[in-house]
């Protein structure tokens, strides 16, 4: 993994993730063990992300990074997926955020 992958899973990921919570619990009323499941992360971490401990700061997406989260979220309510299999959506976030700095995993190639 580049530094640019690097970067992005410390400052963004854990944004992403508190976002697919709120929309999966929110929107799509799943439990908090089910989202815990779908997202690799535990339960105890759900809970924080709906409770504001965890990552309170706040990052603004773009409306097409907000339709990128908004489909994953979908996804993972559709069936039984786990969160590596929907990587391309995160590389394509992580791809907007990161203009200009090459990517190591997918040496400029069209995701």
């Amino acid at each position: 993994m580049g530094i640019r992958c690097e970067e992005f899973a410390l400052k963004y990921l854990p944004m992403i993730r508190r976002e697919l919570v709120n929309i999966l619990y929110e929107k799509y009323n799943m439990s908090q063990s089910l989202i815990a499941k779908k997202l690799l992360i535990t339960q105890a971490s759900v809970s924080q992300y709906l409770n504001g401990v965890r990552r309170r700061n706040k990052i603004e997406f773009s409306e097409e990074e907000k339709n990128i989260i908004m489909t994953i979220a979908e996804e993972l309510t559709r069936r039984d997926v786990v969160l590596s299999d929907l990587m391309i959506y995160i590389c394509k976030i992580c791809d907007m955020r990161n203009k200009g700095i090459s990517c190591h995993i997918y040496n400029g190639k069209n995701i």
